[in-house]
């Protein structure tokens, strides 16, 4: 129980990081507009619409990332073989973006990806890595 325990957190971790590391590469790609003063109410909404669309290429890919590799991790690390560990991950990535999502808006697309695929990677992915520790054990 311990390692599962251990291996979901490992894996939100991960996954926080991986994401954070993926927004911060999207606001280098989008440098903030001329003009705009973080100390403004709608700072979040003019960074976001001045954002172009190769900005948001790692930010989804982060997240993508995160889910395979959560996932892996899960599958690696974990003592059973269940699919309730990468939903519980999938689920606490999934408020994070979410919390994100509320405070600052992103395109319609950005979300779809995102919320349509994070589940079932982290679940495949797992499914991959604890077949593979089968086959080495």
């Amino acid at each position: 129980m311990k390692r599962d325990l251990f291996s979901v957190l490992s894996a939100i971790g991960f996954g926080w990081l991986l994401t954070i590391v993926g927004r911060f590469i999207g606001l280098m790609l989008s440098p903030v507009p001329k003009g705009a003063n973080p100390n403004l109410p709608g700072y979040e909404k003019i960074l976001v619409d001045a954002m172009p669309l190769h900005a948001w290429v790692p930010v989804v890919l982060s997240y993508l990332f995160a889910a395979i590799g959560g996932g892996y991790l899960i599958g690696r690390y974990a003592e059973t073989e269940t699919r309730v560990f990468p939903c519980i991950f999938s689920a606490f990535i999934l408020l994070l973006w979410i919390s994100k999502v509320v405070r600052i808006p992103h395109p319609v697309w950005v979300n779809l990806i995102v919320i349509l695929s994070f589940v079932p990677l982290a679940i495949i992915s797992q499914r991959k890595a604890f077949s593979y520790r089968n086959v080495r054990n």
